[in-house]
C-alpha cells in the first residue's frame, strides 16, 4: 500500500513544506525511477491492486501516478541530490476526487492527499536497489525530533498535529542536508517492483 511509501500516519506528519524541497542545480534525472511498479509482496490481505507510474515529463520533473483500485491521484515528482543522498520532492497535480469513507482507515490515497494539500511538498527519500525503487519515509517521532533540533525552523501546526515548515528552499535543503543520512529519521523502507520500463 501506497501508506507505507510516500506518507505514514496522517496524525504524526512527514517532512512537508509550503516551499519546494529542491533547487534547480539539484534536480537529477534516473531512468531507474521510469516505468511501472507494483508494491514488493506483503500480507496485504486487500484485494484492491496497487500501481505506481512514472514517466519523465518536461524540465526534468516526472509525473507520478498511484492508482488504488479505480481511484487514482497524479503528482509533479522531482528527484534531487542533497550530498550523498538522493530525495523526491512530491506536489499534488490531479485526482480523481474520490474520498475514503469516514469511518474507514485512511488510504494511501486519503494520506498522498494530505501529504500534498494546500499545494504543499513533501519530501521522500529515495534509494534504486536492482529493479526496485525504495521509497524511505520520516513521519511521526522521527520528524519531530529532527525539526525539534532545529528550533530556528519556520513551521505551523496543523490542527491533527501534522508540522509544516515555512522556510526557504535554501534553508530546507540545509535542513535535509543534516539529515538525509539518517536512517532514524526515515525509518519506513518500501520497495516497489518494477513491472514495465
Amino acid at each position: 500500500m501506497l501508506v507505507a511509501i510516500f506518507v505514514a500516519k496522517a496524525t504524526c506528519g512527514c517532512f512537508q513544506a509550503t516551499n519546494k524541497f529542491y533547487s534547480v542545480s539539484n534536480i537529477t534525472i534516473d531512468k531507474r525511477l521510469e516505468g511501472k511498479f507494483g508494491p514488493e509482496a506483503t500480507d496485504q490481505s486487500s484485494s484492491i491492486k496497487d500501481s505506481l507510474l512514472i514517466s519523465l515529463d518536461k524540465d526534468k520533473h516526472y509525473v507520478a501516478t498511484f492508482q488504488e483500485g479505480t481511484n487514482w491521484i497524479k503528482l509533479d515528482a522531482v528527484l534531487f541530490k542533497i550530498g550523498t543522498n538522493i530525495f523526491v520532492d512530491i506536489c499534488h497535480l490531479a485526482d480523481n476526487g474520490v474520498t475514503r469513507n469516514p469511518a474507514g482507515a485512511p488510504t494511501g490515497l486519503d494520506l498522498l492527499r494530505l501529504a500534498t494539500r494546500d499545494n504543499t511538498h513533501s519530501a521522500i527519500r529515495v534509494q534504486f536497489v536492482e529493479d526496485q525503487v525504495e521509497f524511505q519515509f520520516g513521519f511521526g517521532n522521527p520528524v519531530a525530533m529532527a525539526i525539534a533540533r532545529e528550533p530556528e525552523l519556520k513551521k505551523k501546526v496543523q490542527g491533527e498535529g501534522s508540522v509544516i515548515l515555512l522556510d526557504s528552499t535554501s534553508k530546507l535543503q540545509a535542513f535535509l542536508a543534516k539529515i538525509g543520512h539518517e536512517d532514524g529519521i526515515f525509518p519506513q523502507k518500501v520497495r516497489w517492483n518494477r513491472i514495465l520500463k
